[in-house]
């Protein structure tokens, strides 16, 4: 860790040991030894906001443009803006209604929820409300999970091991049924 004196616009300095500086907004988290502790094992988290620092100084060897935080994070960055395009929705709707398909052929319990309010949801004259449109229904199998657009591994939630596998397995299926395997 590299060791920085930041003034800030109060006229306050802190001095500490450079934890993480967020890419984004700039923010720093310094640990400065605790002064209250007789041993050197406590340290303090200090948290400053980037729009507070007038001035940082980096002490001792400062890293390399190729090896410092901000060129580490760039391709995460440049991933996470990718994640936040705008998505398939009519692939998505497909591969939920294949899970669906799967799920109702292997008679395993499942619910699809809408995303919108009941009040707002169009219902037919029994009161279900009609989700096979909405493109942000959320799946809750066996009760325990939930899976969510785009109904990949990393889109669900479930607390149970055994399920979360299963179907991670189902998901391997309904790929493989997509892409016209047998």
């Amino acid at each position: 860790m590299l060791w920085v004196t930041a003034r800030l616009a109060d006229g306050s300095v802190h001095a500490g040991a450079l934890h993480s500086k967020d890419p984004r907004s700039g923010n720093l988290l310094l640990l400065k030894p605790s002064e209250q502790a007789a041993d050197d094992c406590c340290v303090v988290p200090i948290f400053l906001m980037r729009d507070a620092i007038l001035d940082v100084q980096y002490h001792g060897k400062h890293e390399s443009a190729s090896h410092s935080t901000d060129a580490r994070l760039e391709p995460m960055n440049k991933l996470r803006g990718a994640l936040h395009e705008a998505p398939n929705v009519q692939a998505s709707l497909h591969r939920r209604q294949a899970i669906c398909e799967l799920l109702h052929r292997q008679r395993v319990p499942y619910q699809l929820l809408s995303s919108t309010p009941p009040a707002a949801s169009p219902t037919d004259s029994s009161g279900i409300s009609d989700v096979g449109d909405d493109a942000a229904a959320q799946l809750t199998i066996l009760g325990c999970l939930r899976a969510w657009p785009p109904f990949v591994g990393d889109s669900c939630q479930c607390e149970n091991e055994l399920v979360l596998g299963r179907y991670l397995h189902l998901l391997s299926q309904v790929d493989a049924i997509l892409a016209g395997v047998p």
